[in-house]
């Protein structure tokens, strides 16, 4: 499995590491971003295999969960405006601070009323949570 992957990460990492100096901004937020995926995806892992987990495992695991999962989305935003694919001016709107805050708590609630403890179906609502809080 180790080899696929180098060999996977080569196939994939060369095209981009042959960028434009004026392109490293992009390449360097995409990298950000598949990180992110890769933090969320192990975690995610860790939450299917360690069943009693102590509460300081499971707490850091929600933590690297949402900051994952918001870091992916956040990156691929930034690298869009960068590239000029995505429009440049900030989305804004009445009560945004409020709809941030709610979108930081509300994971980290679901996973006090057990998503990690038997309730995995809460589970995709505390990745999808902050995915969408990232764009």
């Amino acid at each position: 499995m180790i080899a696929v992957g180098l060999v996977l990460g080569t196939i994939i990492g060369v095209p981009l590491g042959r960028v434009a100096m004026t392109a490293v901004p992009q390449r360097t937020a995409l990298s950000h971003a598949f990180g992110a995926l890769c933090v969320t995806l192990v975690e995610r892992r860790s939450f299917t295999c360690e069943r009693r987990m102590c509460r300081t495992h499971d707490g850091r695991a929600v933590l690297e969960v949402i900051l994952g999962a918001l870091t992916f989305t956040g990156s691929l935003m930034a690298a869009g405006k960068l590239q000029e694919v995505l429009r440049q001016r900030p989305i804004t709107y009445k009560g945004q601070n409020f709809v941030n805050l709610d979108c930081w708590r509300l994971p980290s609630a679901l996973r006090w009323s057990g998503a990690a403890s038997g309730k995995m179906y809460l589970f995709p609502f505390m990745i999808g949570i902050p995915l969408v809080f990232g764009v």
